[in-house]
C-alpha cells in the first residue's frame, strides 16, 4: 500500500469469543500493509481491540478507510463509536 491507495473495508463481527482472535490478526494484517510493526503495531491493535471487545456478547462494526494518506479505523457498538487516525507509512 502507497500513501496515496485510497480503500475502504468494513466488516461486523458477532460477538463470538473467537471474533478477538480474527480482529488482531485482521489489524496486524491492515497496519502492516499501512507500514506499522514492532511496538507501534502491537500498541494500535491493543487500543482498537479494547473497544471492539468491550461488550462481546453484542455485534461489532470495525470499519477501515485509508484516503489521502491516512488510515482511519472505526469501532461502533452499541450506537457508540470509537476512532482513531493513523498516516500510512508505506511507500
Amino acid at each position: 500500500m502507497a500513501a496515496h491507495d485510497d480503500f475502504a473495508f468494513a466488516l461486523t463481527l458477532p460477538g463470538h469469543a473467537h471474533d478477538t482472535e480474527m480482529l488482531a490478526e485482521l489489524l496486524r494484517t491492515v497496519l502492516a500493509h499501512a507500514g506499522y510493526s514492532g511496538d507501534t503495531l502491537e500498541r494500535l491493535v491493543r487500543q482498537v481491540g479494547v473497544r471492539a471487545v468491550a461488550s462481546p456478547a453484542q455485534p461489532c462494526n470495525v470499519r477501515f478507510e485509508a484516503r489521502g494518506g491516512e488510515l482511519q479505523i472505526v469501532v461502533s457498538r452499541a450506537g457508540r463509536d470509537w476512532r482513531t487516525t493513523c498516516p500510512v507509512l508505506a511507500h
